[in-house]
């Protein structure tokens, strides 16, 4: 019953997430009318949501959900922040930490019996290994997870893991499963409108689409991301967006048209400069010198290497304060867990110190009973002995 109950609640956020983008959430959090249990919900939405688009933002979310839930001892609550904390230190290449918070997520979910719970720990797995490139386990983990959510029937989750799935299928080469999959997560994440999940599937889509060289179609989905990307403003995808200023790069370059080239590959490096996107402004530099070496372009080769050299400076030094921050939030859980333990251990103790108080009053009325028994007694004796 527990489970089912779990279930819907997930079900109802997920479904509350599709109809409100994150500015009206966040106005929500801010006017201090929802209850505690509510605002833990709406805190792990916005985490969630964030992942891909402010991880700074998300990892201060994730860190008020923990502390919310755990001062109201709210397992659901604690297992979900644990699991974004996760997918914001794997994002960060921290792979260590980001596996034991997912570990952590995973043993309270299987407690719970929590199906949902741990189809959402299998899709943070499944982006892990992708960023380590381990495609088996990747795919392994992403259709775990899309067998759970489709036995389900969870649009949104459903939405998300069909374009998992799908990409990680790309990334093998299976281009058929790919495609299949990805137009049936733009068929459902645009029946519902999650907007930044479906400039993700046309980046997909575009990607095919250049692999079986049907530039044309590539450059019609890669045009959509930025529509999307557009429409959506600070709340796009920014992952997606870029990827996609870069798909567009390579289709010019496939067709030979060197100035579009260029000029997508700037447009890509500012703004990933913008978004703080740091390893894509390293690749969008790293291209952006070889089409002016190849234009014999020489000053603006110079000008590409010398960008190039700042930004790999820049990188390592983003590199320490991302680590320094990241370092900061791993004290702040492992307070919380002390809190915890200790907030358990008093209950413990005051749980041990009630049981000695009802056994000693058990013990002293079962004396008064017994002192009663022996008086009544001797009062009948000494009533025989005077009759």
């Amino acid at each position: 019953m527990k489970t089912i109950l779990t279930i819907f609640s997930i079900v109802a956020v997920f479904h509350c997430s599709i109809g409100q983008d994150v500015t009206t959430l966040q106005n929500k959090l801010s006017s201090g009318e929802l209850s505690t249990k509510d605002s833990i919900l709406t805190l792990q939405i916005l985490s969630r949501d964030l992942t891909f688009v402010n991880p700074t933002k998300s990892l201060e979310y994730a860190n008020y959900c923990l502390s919310l839930s755990t001062r109201i001892d709210y397992p659901q609550g604690i297992a979900n922040a644990y699991r974004i904390l996760s997918a914001v230190y794997s994002f960060n290449e921290s792979y260590f930490i980001s596996m034991d918070y997912l570990q952590r997520s995973l043993d309270i979910f299987e407690a719970l019996n929590d199906s949902i719970g741990i189809a959402n720990c299998y899709i943070s797995l499944g982006h892990t290994y992708r960023r380590l490139r381990q495609r088996e386990e990747e795919i392994r983990y992403h259709k775990a997870s899309h067998e759970i959510f489709t036995r389900f029937d969870i649009k949104e989750r459903l939405g998300v893991t069909s374009h998992n799935l799908g990409e990680s299928y790309y990334n093998i080469g299976d281009l058929q499963r790919a495609r299949e999959l990805t137009q049936f997560a733009i068929s459902i994440n645009d029946s519902i409108n999650n907007r930044p999940v479906l400039s993700s599937c046309y980046k997909v889509m575009g990607l095919i689409e250049f692999a079986e060289r049907d530039f044309s179609e590539a450059k019609n989905n890669f045009y959509r991301v930025l529509e999307i990307s557009e429409e959506l403003g600070e709340n796009s995808q920014k992952v997606a967006t870029t990827e996609a200023m870069l798909g567009l790069a390579h289709v010019f370059k496939a067709e030979g048209n060197l100035e579009m080239q260029m000029k997508r590959l700037v447009l890509a490096a500012e703004f990933s400069e913008d978004h703080n996107l740091s390893e894509f402004l390293k690749v969008s530099f790293q291209e952006l010198i070889e089409v002016s070496s190849e234009n014999g372009d020489n000053a603006a080769t110079l000008k590409y290497l010398r960008l190039h050299k700042s930004v790999k400076d820049s990188i390592e030094k983003k590199k320490l304060r991302d680590r320094y921050n990241l370092t900061k939030t791993v004290i702040q859980v492992h307070e919380l867990s002390k809190d915890k333990k200790g907030l358990e251990n008093r209950n413990l103790q005051q749980s041990h110190q009630l049981q000695v108080r009802t056994l000693l009053a058990i013990v002293s009325a079962i004396l008064l009973l017994v002192l009663l028994m022996f008086l009544l007694k001797f009062i009948r004796l000494n009533h025989r002995l005077n009759s």
